[in-house]
């Protein structure tokens, strides 16, 4: 992860603490432009998902051209970084998968063809984007910064606000997930179960994804926000969303297997070898609906009550952070009124996917 980075401690917390993973950023996005670390690129990744939701959570709190002149320069990054962690996600699992002695050729063929995709896309990125400029984009953050920081006090209600909805939101797509894999979840009982409250919405298990993601990066900002989410919440968020991100490794992995074949037109000139890349893409399949089970399972189990926990903690008025100056001046939005209502309850498209 390189050097920690410098602790900026004359900021409230809420800038504090993103003014860190900006100075994170700027270190790991060297690495992974100019070495093409796989970590580095990974969490460089996360880290541009993490600093969005910031920003999409303060939003009616922040000036519109600062925020977006920020999120424009994490959003190229990510964009950047994207394919390759892709690529260096589906070399892994195809390397670790157990390929039987009849589908070794197809798994050779397969390695192969994305090696050379990876090579192309880091030249492809080497002449778009390089460590120098990435790292210079993210000075936006120098204009960016103060405003954060003012808006210290007005944020605690704003993600009171927030929060539940997300929750809310990440429920009933879970329940549509879970309501899909039962017998009679085209004729549900009236009384069944629902930790959304609400009636389930047809499976969609990307977009629960997606809504998981932006609910943990949502409830990061609680703790420099005076509120305290227990510890047991946090595990359980990302054991549910480690079951949906090997889901998603696995699907994506047989999609582009599959598409590499087709697009070579293997089942005209090579049906055998065709035939081996269909057996690995069902085998993935099998791995994929196996974690999208252990999901279930655990949601089925335990997500009511998640659902609860965390909209307890926002329940309840925030405590003053520990930190200097908390931002009092702005505590009512930049014109000193009651922040508007946030929009970040939609869960936004392919920006945190």
């Amino acid at each position: 992860m390189g050097k920690a980075p410098k602790v900026r401690h004359d900021l409230p917390a809420i800038a504090r603490v993103l003014d860190e993973r900006v100075e994170d950023l700027r270190g790991l996005a060297r690495r992974a432009l100019r070495n093409w670390d796989s970590e580095a690129i990974h969490h460089a990744r996360v880290g541009t998902r993490r600093l969005k939701a910031a920003l999409d959570v303060l939003r009616p709190l922040l000036p519109n051209e600062a925020r977006g002149e920020f999120a424009k320069s994490l959003r190229k990054l990510r964009k950047a970084l994207g394919p390759l962690r892709d690529l260096d996600v589906m070399l892994v699992h195809l390397e670790e998968l157990r390929v039987p002695a009849s589908c070794a050729a197809g798994a050779a063929w397969v390695t192969q063809r994305l090696l050379e995709r990876r090579g192309e896309l880091r030249r492809r990125s080497a002449r778009r984007l390089s460590p120098r400029g990435a790292v210079g984009r993210l000075e936006a953050w120098v204009d960016l910064e103060h405003d954060v920081a003012d808006a210290q006090a007005a944020a605690g209600p704003l993600l009171a606000r927030v929060t539940p909805t997300q929750v809310r939101a990440f429920a009933a797509r879970a329940d549509g997930v879970v309501a899909a894999a039962t017998p009679t979840a085209m004729h549900p009982a009236p009384d069944a179960p629902s930790a959304s409250g609400t009636p389930p919405p047809a499976e969609d298990v990307h977009g629960l994804r997606v809504a998981g993601k932006l609910l943990r990066y949502t409830l990061e900002l609680a703790e420099p926000l005076g509120f305290d989410v227990p510890g047991s919440v946090s595990k359980e968020l990302k054991k549910l969303q480690d079951a949906l991100g090997i889901w998603h490794d696995f699907v994506v992995l047989t999609n582009e297997m599959l598409a590499l074949a087709i697009d070579a037109g293997l089942a005209a000139t090579q049906p055998h070898l065709f035939g081996e890349i269909l057996t690995l893409a069902r085998l993935c399949w099998d791995k994929s609906e196996q974690s999208l089970n252990r999901f279930r399972k655990l949601w089925a189990e335990r997500g009511a009550a998640l659902v609860e926990r965390v909209s307890a903690v926002f329940a309840e008025s925030p405590s003053a952070p520990a930190t200097e100056g908390n931002g009092a001046a702005h505590a009512g939005g930049q014109d000193g009124r009651d922040p508007p209502e946030s929009d970040t309850s939609e869960v936004p498209s392919a920006e945190i996917a």
